[in-house]
């Protein structure tokens, strides 16, 4: 057996299994603390007064403190549970220490700070604590895989401030008796904080952040981009939400949000500016500031106009501020279809009421579930009712609607007081604008991704809308012909003001490069189509100069080959006259030119 296991072996002998416990946590406690201890074990009289070991002495004690309890001895000291009483003509008057056999004086009358100040020096207590702690180290994980556990103060204290911020916990739950005794029940060993601890524990771990945000964006060898959001909550509070979009150096997607701030309102263009030029300012992030993406809103327009000004003053921004400003083309998306929601009441009036009788009482949930039961409708998701802001839960309400169409038409042959049903000419009309909103719905989904790029995708995403809306329009028997010009008229403002902000990335994707826009272009740009393209060109080249120049390289000269492409062509592919127009043309190989002349 080892000295360790030794030492355990000693220690437990004669010792009650809570008192093993306890002692082992004060032994690390006092023994890591050192002389720091003194005070705080000058103060545990008063906390010991409730602390008598009479009965609750265990057999396994030794026959001396066994005898002294048997003739009436109080313990009130935590002390005694690591010493043997030595009685001399009946009193005790020394204590022998259980771990190394020492005996200090004890005398009764006289206090227990020898045998306190005795423990915090006692090297064969620390031995043991250590050799309990690597005994007890090796544990099992629910999977039955062993691994090392060693318990770090620092690490649980962080582990409850993360926890607390997290979920929202008001501060004062560390002053909370049922959840003090709680953790302490987890970890006697933990030193629970008090309000005003964990305040300033909160405000340092917000500085450590902001410092390692800091070196993160330091280290970082791309451009930043930032996103920004505002919004008024129903206490009438405005707030702004700043987030940092990168990538690292292993071409990996990350965003960090570097702002999140109570805002005046109204929310003014000056009180904007200010604000992100100050969070840029504070995370050195001006130099490398690329572009900022906002919704539609006028005051955000104005307030970029200001940042851009100032930013391109001092040479800040690449390729003269011209791709500084993307517009949330999501937010586009969603300003186009709330404009032909506006002018669907009408027809959305009955699935609205049905979905209201349905869902007002359990009993008439629990009748509808029979219901959709017994026509073998199978459906897991419930009905639901639109939100006026949000025109996805619209498309989400009719979709989900049309799934229980024939219990609808069931419910009410059997409930006469159910009287919203949609009719025959109701329900087609409703298809066609589920249909039609599926398309908004999934480019929405696309645009929205966190974990891959989408600027290269507004394009596309925009494209398919304009097409479904072209479609809708163009075909005979349109039940909605009033709605499709409101739409068709916002969506192609919105694609004039950020046209060019939206052929940049489709260049960059080696898909389709500048060819694609080429084919595009003229489709939606009539006269104007070969000013602009020379346009982007210019402007795309200037920032391959601008980024040549940065990271002091020469353009090269290269050859550039494409092999044949071969793929399955589908019919309702909204990309068939792209891959088609690919396929047509003739590889060539591109020499003596220079790298973005090949590209």
């Amino acid at each position: 057996m080892d000295d360790g296991a030794e030492l355990v072996s000693r220690y437990m002998e004669g010792r009650h299994s809570q008192v093993v416990a306890d002692s082992q946590v004060r032994m690390e406690v006092d023994y890591e603390q050192g002389g720091q201890r003194d005070s705080v074990m000058e103060d545990e009289d008063e906390e010991d007064e409730d602390y008598e070991l009479e009965e609750d002495i265990d057999d396994q004690h030794t026959s001396e403190q066994t005898n002294a309890v048997a003739q009436g001895w109080k313990f009130r000291s935590k002390s005694w549970r690591e010493f043997v009483p030595i009685q001399v003509d009946g009193e005790v008057t020394q204590g022998e220490c259980k771990n190394c056999s020492a005996v200090i004086s004890a005398r009764r009358g006289h206090g227990t700070s020898g045998l306190r100040n005795h423990l915090q020096r006692c090297k064969a207590r620390a031995k043991v604590a250590e050799a309990l702690n690597q005994t007890n180290a090796s544990l099992m994980t629910p999977d039955g895989v062993s691994h090392v556990w060693k318990w770090d103060p620092d690490v649980a204290r962080k582990m409850l401030l993360r926890m607390v911020v997290l979920h929202e916990f008001p501060l004062s739950i560390v002053e909370y008796d049922g959840f003090r005794k709680f953790v302490s029940s987890l970890n006697p060993s933990f030193h629970m904080i008090t309000r005003k601890t964990f305040r300033n524990d909160i405000k340092k771990d917000f500085d450590e952040y902001k410092k390692s945000l800091k070196e993160l964006f330091g280290a970082a060898n791309s451009r930043i981009s930032l996103t920004m959001d505002l919004w008024t909550s129903n206490q009438t509070i405005g707030y702004m939400v700043i987030t940092a979009h990168f990538i690292n150096d292993c071409w990996k997607l990350e965003k960090r949000i570097i702002k999140f701030n109570t805002l005046e309102t109204p929310h003014t263009r000056l009180s904007m500016f200010n604000m992100v030029l100050k969070c840029i300012r504070e995370l050195n992030l001006e130099d490398k500031f690329f572009s900022i993406t906002l919704d539609n809103a006028s005051n955000n327009f104005r307030m970029v106009k200001m940042l851009r000004e100032n930013l391109f003053a001092r040479n800040m921004i690449m390729g003269k501020g011209k791709m500084f400003h993307q517009r949330c083309v999501a937010h586009i998306l969603n300003l186009v279809c709330q404009v032909g929601i506006d002018y669907l009441d009408p027809v959305l009036t009955n699935i609205r009421e049905s979905a209201k009788f349905i869902r007002v009482t359990a009993n008439r949930k629990e009748a509808f579930a029979d219901i959709f039961t017994q026509e073998g409708i199978s459906c897991e998701k419930s009905l639901c009712l639109d939100v006026p802001t949000r025109w996805n839960s619209t498309f989400t309400m009719i979709n989900i609607a049309l799934r229980y169409r024939r219990a609808f038409d069931a419910l009410e042959r059997q409930d006469p007081q159910y009287t919203y049903a949609p009719s025959a000419t109701e329900w087609d009309e409703e298809k066609a604008i589920c249909k039609l909103l599926r398309v908004f719905y999934e480019a929405t989904k696309v645009i929205s991704g966190s974990k891959y790029p989408t600027t290269n995708l507004y394009f596309h995403q925009m494209w398919q809308a304009k097409e479904a809306l072209d479609k809708e329009a163009s075909r005979e028997g349109s039940p909605f012909p009033e709605m499709i010009k409101p739409m068709q008229k916002k969506l192609d403002k919105y694609r004039k003001l950020s046209w060019f902000a939206l052929s940049i990335p489709v260049i960059l994707d080696p898909r389709f490069k500048f060819t694609y826009l080429e084919i595009r272009f003229p489709q939606v740009l009539g006269s104007s189509v070969v000013t602009k393209l020379a346009r982007v060109k210019e402007i795309f080249k200037e920032l391959f100069e601008e980024y040549a120049k940065l990271n002091h390289s020469e353009t090269t000269q290269t050859q550039q080959g494409g092999d044949d492409l071969d793929m399955e062509m589908e019919s309702n592919d909204p990309l068939l006259d792209w891959d088609r127009h690919i396929s047509s043309r003739i590889s060539s190989t591109h020499v003596g030119s220079s790298e973005l002349d090949a590209y």
